[in-house]
C-alpha cells in the first residue's frame, strides 16, 4: 500500500516535470500567461526607453538652439559695439607749482609728428637757456638769440650779463647741468597776446639743474634745483640764411618762457 502511494507521487512528479500527464494542459495555459506577461513587460520597458530617448533628443535640440541664439546675440553685439582698448595713464603732478603731466605706458605712442618736433626743439632750447658751461656758452647764447622773441631774449641777455649771471658767478670753475624730466602739451586757453592769427602751442616742461665742478663732479652739499616751466611757441621765424637752416630749419620761435621753481622733485606721483 505504501509503495503504491510512493509510485503514484513519483508518477505525478514526472508528469509535472515532463508535461505529459493530466496537468500538461494547465502547464501550457501557465506558459501562455507567462509569455503574455513577459511580452507586456518588454513593451512597457520599450515605451519607457522610447520616452526617455525622445526627451533626451528634445533637450539636446533645445540646448543646441539656445547656444545658437547666444552666439548670434554675441555676434550682433560685437557688430554694433565698436571695439575699445583700455590704456592706463598716470597723472603726475607737482604739489608746489601745480604742474601736471600725463605719463603714457611704454607701448603707447600717441604724439603726432608735429608734437614730437615741438618737443625736440623745446629740449634743445631749454638745455641752451638753462644750462651753463664756459666752453659752450657762446653757442648757447647765439641759439637763444636766434630762436627767441625780443622779450624772451632780452630777459635772458640781461640775466647773463648781470652780476648774477652764470658767467659772472660761475666763470670757468663751475657749470650747470640740466636734465629734462618731461614735456607735455597744454590745451589751448583763451586768446592772448601770442595767439593773434598764429599757430601757437603751449607746453609744460619739468627739468632740474645740478651744479657741477669743472671736472663734472657735483658740488658737495648742493642739491639739484627743480623747475616747471611754461613755453609758448610757434613757427613764425623763417631762416634768414643757410646757417639758420642748419640750427632751426622749422623756424621755431619761443614767444614766452615762464619757469617756476618747485620744491622737492620736479614730478611727484
Amino acid at each position: 500500500m505504501f509503495s503504491k502511494k510512493i509510485k503514484k507521487a513519483t508518477e505525478k512528479e514526472r508528469h509535472i516535470h515532463y508535461g505529459d500527464g493530466g496537468l500538461s494542459g494547465k502547464d501550457r495555459e501557465i506558459n501562455q500567461l507567462v509569455k503574455a506577461y513577459t511580452d507586456m513587460a518588454k513593451l512597457f520597458e520599450k515605451n519607457i526607453v522610447d520616452d526617455l530617448v525622445g526627451k533626451v533628443l528634445f533637450w539636446r535640440k533645445s540646448s543646441a538652439l539656445g547656444w545658437s541664439m547666444v552666439v548670434v546675440a554675441l555676434i550682433a553685439i560685437m557688430g554694433l559695439t565698436p571695439l575699445k582698448t583700455v590704456v592706463p595713464y598716470l597723472l603726475r603732478t607737482d604739489s608746489s607749482s601745480g604742474g601736471a603731466n600725463i605719463v603714457r605706458p611704454a607701448f603707447e605712442r600717441g604724439d603726432t609728428l608735429g608734437v614730437k618736433q615741438d618737443k625736440h626743439f623745446i629740449m634743445a632750447w631749454v638745455l641752451a637757456h638753462e644750462s651753463y658751461n664756459w666752453a659752450t656758452q657762446p653757442a648757447n647764447y647765439a641759439f637763444i638769440q636766434q630762436t627767441s622773441s625780443d622779450s624772451v631774449f632780452s630777459q635772458y641777455k640781461n640775466f647773463q650779463l648781470s652780476k648774477k649771471g652764470f658767467v659772472e658767478t660761475l666763470g670757468q670753475n663751475q657749470q650747470v647741468k640740466v636734465d629734462l624730466d618731461w614735456i607735455t602739451p597744454l590745451a589751448k586757453g583763451p586768446e592772448s597776446k601770442f595767439t593773434k592769427g598764429k599757430d601757437v602751442r603751449t607746453y609744460q616742461v619739468s627739468y632740474r639743474q645740478t651744479l657741477l665742478m669743472a671736472d663734472n663732479q657735483p658740488v658737495p652739499e648742493v642739491k639739484p634745483v627743480f623747475w616747471v616751466g611754461i613755453m609758448t611757441l610757434n613757427n613764425e621765424n623763417p631762416p634768414k640764411n643757410e646757417a639758420d637752416e642748419w640750427s632751426n630749419p622749422a623756424g621755431y620761435l619761443a614767444l614766452d618762457w615762464q619757469p617756476t621753481q618747485s620744491s622737492g622733485k620736479g614730478g611727484s606721483e
